[in-house]
């Protein structure tokens, strides 16, 4: 990551979105805790995609997209994008058939950002 990477941390005590490009101005020793209220509390960081989406917003690990209709998809598709070894992945559970897909092989023009987990939780319940 370039040194304009900015990384989104979800501190969940607050229930707050912070955006920093030194995730240690934030968090503890450790790099996972901050102090609230005395307590050490967890907190949630996320890696930018490095694209953005149809209106330039930047996607990052945690986003709820939507995939939208196209030439070879029938209709919108509704997945959340995470990171596992090596990847972005967006799973999209629409249709439990079309799986885990990379979201590098779309472009940002067909991507819809429409929440993320951690301020829209209701986006998880299928």
């Amino acid at each position: 990551m370039d040194r304009d990477t900015r990384f989104r941390i979800w501190f969940a005590a607050t229930r707050e979105m912070h955006f920093t490009s030194t995730v240690e101005e934030l968090l503890f020793e450790d790099g996972h805790y901050f102090e609230y209220g005395g307590v050490k509390e967890p907190v949630i960081y996320m890696m930018p995609l490095g694209r953005n989406d149809r209106s330039g917003n930047e996607i990052y690990e945690g986003d709820c997209i939507k995939l939208l209709k196209g030439k070879h998809r029938p209709k919108d598709y509704t997945g959340i994008v995470k990171y596992d070894d090596r990847q972005f992945e967006a799973l999209f559970y629409d249709n439990l058939a079309f799986g885990a897909q990379d979201v590098l092989d779309y472009y940002g023009s067909v991507i819809q950002i429409i929440g993320n987990i951690h301020q829209n939780p209701e986006m998880l319940e299928v």
